[in-house]
């Protein structure tokens, strides 16, 4: 029994240090914007809001008034907010990461490349790495985890960002595309690569 107490005292000591530790490290999670929420049932509201990273799944928080309202994913179709410290609007849309579960859960994704057959989004969040059923995980200090996906803006698929997966979509253009590759030394690195690629695509 005591020892039940004890590792129910350490999660909850430790939850408290996570939740500490992560209060400050996003910027725009504490800056307040002028942005668009668009709802499930296709209403849009103009509004001040903020995405807030500090909880696993993130949430949008709306000022309406004087109160602060939390929405989650399941509350939200999309939303745009121009973020002042990058001197652009930044845009969200909600949708399952595991689209094989129609059941599975949503997450809110921003969008950081966009043409009219594909686009490039981003999950980023803030979580505890660890390996299953390890008990290490609750002394783990949080960190971010990005992981980015691929659109198809035709069947609504959404895949994970990977070379084998991008020329897979541009099949019809392999060849150009390859060649485009190439001649420009890319090795699908970084983001940029999968973006420059995707753009010289849409220019065909």
């Amino acid at each position: 029994m005591k020892s039940l107490l004890f590792l129910a005292f350490l999660f909850l000591f430790v939850v408290n240090v996570q939740a500490q530790s992560t209060g400050t490290s996003d910027t725009y999670s504490l800056t307040w914007s002028r942005g668009m929420v668009v709802f499930p049932a296709g209403d849009t509201v103009h509004c001040t809001l903020r995405y807030n990273q500090q909880l696993s799944n993130g949430t949008l928080q709306v000022m309406e008034g004087d109160e602060i309202i939390a929405l989650s994913a399941r509350d939200v179709a999309s939303f745009t907010f121009y973020d002042s410290s990058r001197q652009k609007t930044r845009k969200f849309s909600v949708m399952p990461v595991d689209q094989r579960n129609d059941a599975g859960q949503k997450f809110f994704l921003e969008y950081i490349y966009h043409d009219q057959q594909f686009s490039i989004l981003n999950h980023r969040t803030v979580d505890v790495p660890y390996e299953y059923m390890n008990y290490s995980r609750f002394v783990s200090k949080p960190a971010r985890v990005s992981k980015k996906y691929i659109l198809n803006m035709t069947t609504g698929e959404l895949m994970p960002l990977s070379k084998e997966n991008t020329l897979r979509l541009m099949e019809q253009r392999r060849e150009e595309i390859m060649s485009f590759i190439q001649d420009h030394h890319i090795r699908f690195k970084k983001t940029a690569d999968y973006i420059t690629v995707f753009r010289y695509h849409s220019s065909l």
